[in-house]
């Protein structure tokens, strides 16, 4: 991601972006934002994990993590 956005900023192109990495770059005006009503469609995430409840804590948190990022998205 961190490239594409490089790319992007560097003029080699345009790109579909998560606005939250590059709200900087749109203050700032080192990219523009086009197309302002157009939008992707909606789209799903899904952990594929073993067994919920032998999973380790750390996995757990990972996945509770990715929810509440996605969830506020």
């Amino acid at each position: 991601m961190q490239a594409l956005i490089q790319f992007t900023v560097d003029g080699l192109g345009f790109a579909v972006l998560p606005q939250k990495e590059v709200q900087h770059y749109l203050a700032n005006g080192e990219l523009v934002e086009l197309l302002p009503d157009w939008q992707l469609p909606d789209y799903q995430v899904f952990a594929v994990v073993a067994n919920y409840p032998t999973m380790s804590v750390k996995t757990r948190q990972a996945i509770e993590l990715l929810e509440s990022y996605f969830t506020i998205l």
